[in-house]
């Protein structure tokens, strides 16, 4: 039989911890010494190992009672094992989030050291962090934030552009705010590696949390504002392509489409004949493009071409004008005659 002193230094515990199991029924000495001073039997020993076991485990006193109860109630244990195992995955996939959040914080305050006068970059960060992590987990949110650290300079003239037509009241389907659009979506491709649903989940925070927009120097104003003349553009595609054609886009290819269109600019100029090996090399990337664009779907690509042929509102401000369209289907029709 051990006293009290003598279990806690050997399991070490504090006699506290011991007097308080007593009291709440978990660990109860099998006997007392005629000077009332508690003594624990070699089973109560065993009982108290168990509970130690469990609390290293990360179980609750309560839930540990339940489990050493006698008699032992039908799956209890069985039960609070798979409730704990759910409640440390829980607890895990917390700690990874918290982890990736601080170390989104440690690339901010490492990036940003030339803090302005007023907030540091990363306080402000930290304000917004319940907005951004609504809607991202803190490792996308860690890449965006930096690509939007690398484009921001390419950001900037845009938006000043898209509140200067704003303020002048040139309604949404204006050809030149329609050109304009086009390069905001280019730009959010670029930010989002060509993922149209991370764009739009962008897109969704922004409206739903203008301070995040406003972090990033886009007023809520100029944000609806462009928001309404994209949403035309968006309508324009789903009247040729479903929702799921739509997420298959690949839609991070106006760079290159801006290279086609320079060298279809330069045969028009020309006055190349469409016979020549030169726009027969064109018509080939344009496929190419085109292909790639529709991740090798032939249904697709007849819907993209159908969608941009029949929407002049989709034709302001892409580089792919009709002119070059028009070409194309000349050089397709001049390969056809010949049986290419």
């Amino acid at each position: 039989m051990l006293k009290v002193g003598e279990l806690a230094r050997q399991t070490g515990l504090t006699v506290r911890s011991l007097h308080h199991y007593d009291q709440i029924g978990l660990v109860t000495p099998s006997a007392r010494s005629a000077a009332g001073y508690r003594l624990y039997a070699p089973a109560d020993v065993r009982r108290l190992q168990s509970v130690q076991a469990l609390r290293d485990l990360g179980f609750g006193l309560a839930r540990i009672a339940e489990m050493l109860a006698q008699p032992v109630p039908e799956g209890a244990p069985l039960q609070q094992i798979e409730a704990q195992l759910r409640e440390v995955d829980a607890a895990i996939a917390r700690s990874r989030q918290v982890r990736e959040q601080l170390s989104l914080l440690l690339q901010t305050v490492a990036l940003d050291e030339a803090a302005s006068a007023e907030a540091a970059p990363w306080q402000r960060l930290l304000e917004l962090l319940p907005a951004f992590s609504a809607h991202f987990s803190a490792r996308e949110l860690r890449s965006m934030l930096r690509r939007w650290q690398q484009l921001c300079a390419q950001w900037q003239p845009l938006i000043a552009e898209v509140e200067a037509l704003r303020r002048a009241g040139a309604a949404a389907d204006a050809p030149q705010l329609q050109r304009l659009a086009q390069q905001w979506m280019d730009q959010s491709m670029r930010l989002t590696r060509g993922n149209l649903a991370l764009a739009l989940r962008w897109a969704r925070m922004h409206e739903q949390a203008p301070e995040t927009a406003r972090h990033q120097g886009i007023a809520p104003a100029t944000l609806q504002y462009i928001g309404r003349a994209i949403a035309l553009r968006m309508e324009a595609l789903r009247r040729h392509l479903d929702a799921e054609q739509l997420m298959r886009l690949d839609a991070g290819l106006s760079a290159r489409w801006q290279q086609w269109a320079a060298r279809a600019q330069s045969l028009l100029d020309q006055g190349a004949e469409v016979r020549q090996p030169a726009a027969r090399h064109l018509l080939a990337q344009w496929q190419a493009l085109l292909a790639r664009m529709a991740g090798q779907d032939p249904q697709l690509q007849a819907a993209i071409v159908r969608a941009y042929a029949s929407e002049p509102l989709l034709q302001h401000g892409h580089p792919v004008t009709p002119e070059m369209r028009a070409l194309v289907q000349r050089i397709g029709d001049a390969g056809n005659d010949t049986g290419a």
